[in-house]
């Protein structure tokens, strides 16, 4: 990723958001260039400025100090917007082998899971839900960014981190029916099918206990489904033509 040009544009990608989330985006560092920035949404880094200097209620504007407070245990910060620039952040940190970086945003993070899971008991007790959980972590993610942190920041994580983490992953993941997964070959042609929310959170654990392997098969044949296409074998009824008997009944 650092030697290569593709590598690089997607590194420093990763070098800005990290700055943003961390309050120290600077507008003239190489990852901030270039920039097509009109004031608006356009350009490699747009929305990064946006939230960083025009947007006041954003959870990246350094005013806020949103990113220090979660590292601090403050569980009154929504983290929703945050979680898929926490995995940016910690692909970069798995990069460079930054230590300190990881452990100060495996302490923010699991301070959003608290947060996160908490506002889901609050909602299942609102609603009377008693049973199996029914929704991961993560917002609108649907918990696949928790799952790459948990990949990516696993070899800085405390004991109980790992533990915490492991047993929201394992809880949150053994059941839903992705999309037609688990239904007949037909009931699989959506796009949705594919969406990979169901997916990484279940393979971050993967080997470890609570891992679901035939949710894993299910989604695996729920994507090959999709991937053909949607073409299923028909019987000649269906194609138009006398449907074919069997020469003898099956038991």
């Amino acid at each position: 990723m650092k030697q290569s040009r593709s590598g690089q544009i997607m590194y420093n990608h990763l070098l800005a958001f990290s700055a943003a989330l961390r309050g120290h985006y600077d507008e003239s560092a190489a990852y901030a260039k270039p920039d097509l920035w009109k004031g608006s949404y356009r350009g490699s880094h747009g929305n990064v400025k946006l939230w960083y200097y025009h947007d006041q209620d954003s959870p990246f504007n350094p005013a806020n100090r949103i990113f220090e407070r979660l590292a601090a245990g403050d569980q009154s910060v929504d983290p929703n917007a945050i979680w898929p620039v926490f995995a940016l952040d910690a692909l970069r940190c798995l990069i460079d082998d930054d230590r300190v970086g990881a452990e100060q945003l495996a302490k923010a993070v699991n301070t959003a899971m608290l947060h996160d899971q908490a506002a889901r008991e609050a909602d299942r007790t609102a609603k009377h839900i008693t049973g199996p959980l029914t929704a991961p972590v993560s917002g609108g993610a649907g918990g696949q960014d928790f799952g790459y942190l948990y990949y990516f920041l696993y070899n800085y994580l405390t004991p109980p981190q790992k533990t915490a983490w492991h047993n929201e992953l394992a809880n949150s993941t053994w059941s839903h029916d992705n999309y037609g997964t688990f239904n007949s070959p037909v009931g699989t042609r959506s796009n949705w099918a594919t969406f990979t929310y169901w997916l990484i959170p279940l393979l971050a654990i993967e080997g470890e206990p609570g891992y679901n392997e035939l949710k894993a098969q299910g989604i695996y044949r729920g994507h090959r489904n999709f991937l053909t296409y949607g073409i299923f074998p028909v019987t000649a009824e269906v194609a138009g033509s006398s449907p074919v008997v069997p020469a003898t009944k099956p038991k």
